[in-house]
């Protein structure tokens, strides 16, 4: 007998919970309610008290956003979730065997790495990265890196509407990339 589905009454209470609990989800809100729509209402909750564990032993919001990110979209991390919640299935599709043992190699430069972990980027953000990066000295590259992190996580900080911080520190931090931002003193 398979359980079914959470509804979407359901998926909006367990998300509205993680909010309530001070859990700023940002753009990673879509991704877990996508997932959460392939899941029983029990293992949707379950998926939400993963989240909530990310939250609660992340450094800051901005880098428990990255890794819960990785979590709904890598086969291998989520498969290192099901070890704890053993009934929790896959959120999105089955993984056949193959993709789930093969080991996940980033072959993405350190510099680019760096930012991944800290900042909720889209593909717009590293086409700019790549672009304005990419041909960079490694050593050049790294500190114009960390100088993004630093600006993304300042200004994602400093904007006061929760649903917000990504698209500030973002604007921010490619403006500042792009030499367009301007210092305000």
């Amino acid at each position: 007998m398979k359980a079914e589905l959470a509804t979407p009454a359901e998926i909006a209470a367990i998300i509205g919970g993680l909010k309530a609990a001070g859990r700023s989800l940002g753009l990673v809100e879509a991704l877990a309610r996508e997932a959460m729509a392939q899941l029983s209402q029990e293992a949707a909750a379950e998926l939400a008290v993963v989240l909530d564990d990310v939250f609660e032993v992340a450094p800051d919001d901005a880098t428990a956003r990255a890794h819960c990110r990785r979590l709904l979209s890598d086969p291998q991390a989520l498969a290192a979730v099901k070890a704890v919640w053993p009934s929790l299935p896959p959120p999105l599709a089955a993984i056949p065997q193959a993709t789930a043992t093969a080991p996940v190699v980033d072959h993405a430069p350190q510099w680019l790495r760096l930012i991944r972990q800290h900042c909720a980027l889209v593909p717009e953000d590293e086409r700019l990265l790549n672009r304005c990066l990419g041909m960079q000295p490694p050593r050049d590259a790294l500190q114009a890196a960390q100088r993004y992190v630093t600006t993304w996580q300042q200004s994602a900080d400093a904007e006061p509407r929760e649903a917000a911080r990504d698209n500030a520190g973002r604007r921010a931090a490619n403006n500042e990339l792009r030499g367009g931002s301007r210092h305000a003193g």
